[in-house]
């Protein structure tokens, strides 16, 4: 196998899937590494221009999310090894993580913003709170 030279920031594992599970790294070269549990690497996703802070499956294991230090969010589509959707300007500093909320179908993120953002479409968040006035 091909030895990897990058620094890993993100690690999440994939939904069961019979003998098919997978595992998402996301490194300081701004890339999405998709690994078996033989750890060969089944795809590499040129993903963002900043260090990959998170990362998070959809439960379907078709889809995975992304955040960044380039402050955006990424949806990726697996099968196909692409981009599905991008929100730049997610946060206005860096995305710090990110979590998906299968049964509403809400991704929330949080940045070193400070602030809380609860997105129900891929383009405006359906919640936006800043840190500055979360309850301490």
């Amino acid at each position: 196998s091909r030895q990897n030279t990058t620094q890993f920031q993100a690690v999440a594992f994939g939904p069961s899937r019979n003998d098919e599970s997978q595992v998402a790294t996301g490194g300081r070269d701004g890339c999405i590494y998709i690994w078996n549990l033989k750890t060969q690497l089944l795809a590499r996703l040129d993903a963002h221009t900043a260090w990959v802070r998170h990362l998070a499956w959809h439960p379907s294991g078709r889809r995975l999310i992304s955040c960044s230090d380039d402050r955006s969010i990424a949806t990726w589509d697996l099968q196909k090894a692409r981009l599905v959707h991008r929100i730049d300007a997610a946060h206005s500093d860096f995305v710090s993580g990110i979590t998906f909320h299968a049964p509403t179908a809400i991704l929330a993120s949080v940045g070193a913003d400070k602030a809380v953002r609860l997105w129900d479409s891929p383009s405006s968040p359906l919640v936006a709170t800043d840190g500055d006035s979360a309850p301490s």
